[in-house]
């Protein structure tokens, strides 16, 4: 969701920036991109951005334009959560008409007292429900009042949605490709996509944003091969969630040259992808002067779109020190991940420049599969068929580690008979425990060498699944 404006914060800058000789050099091979599914992979690539940048949206779409189609299970999860987006949403404009002293018909009034007394979940979200809404959306006052607070407080893209309400109505209604993309859900462990750069294996690992999630960011440092880093164009004057005064587009910059500096990544070249091009232009008409406040050093005017996004870009490469090597070069692109074809071009230039790695390689990496358990556990999606123990067990949305912890101990309070008794599984140790908790994405020293010494890859997981 939007977060609300914060006070005008400086953006912290390095006098010098990434050298205009640290370019990325593509292939002269012609590299074809289609879907693959592996156990191994070539190559690995690391997404990774704050909250609310939009990488969800950007894998999405990478796999929409190769695949041509969503697994079945993604489908579902989106169209409950879009449902119950809905409703959250219709719920916060209804409250700001309530704050702003607007009166509503007789009959919409009836329709905002049987939203709001319904629980923000998909099973909740009937033909009444979506007719309702339907009727709210055509109220000139409501539509208002929407916009007014669109971007501090509700789900982007909301509004495309919201203008199909009764199209989700029916049980068995299935979300098309582009709702998909529209919709937010935010990433509280990892996601996995695979393609093929020609003959080679690319398995892209996308990681949560959310500060919460970042100190687990260290387990997914081993062998990366490249960096699509992620960051709003839009996010000037919005503050981080719960946190008043802060401002996202300092926290991305930050962030990005944490990553940058990142032993880790001394060697590793990165595509900066400046996301939600289409909402920043939008944005830029009606809060230039919030822009300058922001990304100080800015002379151009509103409509100056094009100049205020290189001045953005120059911003994030002023976070980055020159003294990187030339192989490890950062590739620079501005779009919208809602743009099909633009996020395409993103892929024909950024494959030919990470090619020459996959053709240097001499070796694979074992790819990371969640199961579809996982991902019901980390969107936090209630099942209508769910028993009770699950109910009884059910627990607020959290990073996935918090998530499974939470869990483990609700089960130990209420132990159930077991009909067989079965040796206890091995826990670590307490001082192994106060050590992984001490990393943290801003942080992390991690070397090369470090994530090597890890026993096999990724074994150090711990996955939640649902019998």
């Amino acid at each position: 969701m939007g977060c609300a404006e914060s006070a005008p914060e400086d953006i912290p800058t390095k006098p010098t920036g990434v050298k205009a000789t640290q370019v990325a050099r593509s292939s002269s091979v012609e590299v074809k991109i289609t879907n693959g599914e592996f156990e191994e992979a070539t190559l690995r690539v690391l997404v990774l951005g704050s909250g609310d940048s939009g990488k969800t949206t950007l894998c999405r779409q990478i796999d929409n334009i190769y695949t041509g189609t969503f697994p079945a299970k993604v489908v579902e999860i989106y169209t409950k959560q879009i449902r119950q987006n809905l409703i959250t949403d219709v719920k916060l404009v209804l409250q700001a008409l309530d704050k702003a002293g607007v009166y509503l018909s007789d009959e919409l009034a009836k329709i905002a007292h049987l939203i709001r007394s319904t629980p923000s979940e998909s099973d909740n979200y009937t033909s009444e429900i979506a007719s309702g809404i339907a009727k709210l959306w055509a109220d000139q006052s409501f539509k208002e009042s929407f916009y007014s607070i669109k971007n501090d407080n509700l789900f982007e893209n909301e509004d495309v949605l919201i203008a199909h309400a009764e199209e989700f109505a029916p049980n068995d209604y299935k979300a098309t490709n582009e709702q998909v993309l529209e919709a937010c859900i935010p990433t509280f462990s990892f996601d996995r996509h695979a393609l093929k750069f020609n003959q080679y294996e690319v398995e892209i690992i996308e990681v949560g944003g959310q500060k919460t999630q970042r100190e687990n960011w260290h387990k997914y440092y081993k062998d990366v091969d490249a960096i699509i880093y992620v960051a709003s164009l839009s996010n000037f004057g919005q503050a981080l969630p719960n946190e008043p005064g802060s401002s996202q587009a300092n926290d991305s910059l930050t962030l990005f040259s944490q990553i940058a500096a990142d032993p880790a990544f001394a060697k590793t070249p990165i595509c900066l992808v400046l996301n939600k091009s289409d909402v920043f232009a939008k944005k830029l008409q009606k809060n230039i002067v919030q822009f300058k406040s922001t990304y100080a050093g800015f002379t151009g005017a509103a409509s100056d779109v094009d100049l205020a996004t290189k001045h953005v870009t120059e911003a994030y490469l002023r976070q980055v020190d020159t003294d990187r090597p030339a192989d490890a070069w950062i590739m620079t692109t501005s779009l919208s991940s809602l743009d099909k074809e633009a996020v395409e071009n993103m892929m024909k230039k950024f494959a030919p420049k990470v090619y020459p790695i996959a053709e240097k390689s001499s070796s694979k990496k074992k790819c990371l599969k969640p199961d579809e358990s996982q991902i019901q556990v980390r969107h936090i999606l209630k099942e209508p068929s769910a028993p009770a123990s699950d109910a009884e067990n059910e627990v607020e949305p959290a990073p996935f580690t918090e998530t499974v912890k939470a869990k483990t101990v609700k089960a130990k309070e209420e132990p159930k008979p077991e009909p067989k008794k079965e040796e206890p599984k091995p826990q670590p140790k307490k001082e192994e425990k106060k050590e992984e908790k001490k990393h943290d994405a801003k942080k992390a020293k991690k070397s090369s060498s470090d994530s090597d010494s890890e026993s096999g890859s990724y074994s150090y997981y711990s996955y939640s699944s649902s019998k």
